[in-house]
């Protein structure tokens, strides 16, 4: 079995964090009909997504109204809001909640609605990397020792036991992991060198 590597997604830099509340505006056109009064106008999120660094909120709307003719008419849709959170091309994740609304009706087939939004988001940049996913393991034969091995050394455990163990020497310990003193004084992970 040979070694296996595919491309993963990692962080790169810091990320960035963002929480706050803005007021977004969209307009909503009824182009079909003409709105004489709204009787009612329901909002609610649908979802929220960070895409090169804006903030991207889909509201779903509903609104009753008399047309023109007095006619009750009822429309739902999807309204999309932006807002830019930085001129870099960022991903991330964001939470968002709807806090309030208001709406004033421009024309008679235009209204214009104003969202008060409270977020926070995380952004970050990504790269494709190689990570390894499959190992072979070669059994190892008598004599050998590994090149080096990552020890969990306990409290006042002694260099010499460790390396009788690990069939190493206390001074190649010593150099390794620049000890001065042949016991240790307190739990410490330590790298031992084969011979």
């Amino acid at each position: 079995m040979t070694p296996g590597y595919r491309p993963a997604r990692f962080l790169l830099r810091d990320p960035q964090f963002f929480y706050d509340g803005k007021t977004l505006s969209a307009d909503l056109s009824f182009e079909d009909t003409e709105i004489a009064e709204i009787l009612d106008l329901s909002l609610a999120m649908q979802e929220a997504r960070v895409q090169n660094g804006l903030l991207l909120v889909e509201v779903g709307y509903g609104v009753a109204y008399y047309d023109v003719s007095d006619n009750l008419c009822c429309k739902d849709g999807v309204t999309r809001l932006q807002l830019a959170l930085t001129d870099d091309k960022y991903a991330g994740f964001v939470g968002a909640g709807l806090q309030s609304f208001d709406y004033i009706l421009q024309s008679a087939n235009r209204i214009e609605l104003r969202v008060n939004i409270e977020y926070s988001a995380c952004l970050y940049t990504q790269a494709e990397m190689q990570t390894v996913t499959d190992v072979e393991l070669q059994p190892c034969t008598a004599g050998e020792s590994p090149v080096l091995t990552l020890y969990f050394a306990a409290k006042d455990e002694s260099l010499w036991d460790i390396a009788k163990k690990f069939r190493s020497r206390t001074e190649l310990i010593q150099q390794e992991n620049q000890l001065t003193e042949d016991v240790l004084r307190q739990q410490t992970i330590l790298l031992i060198p084969g011979v």
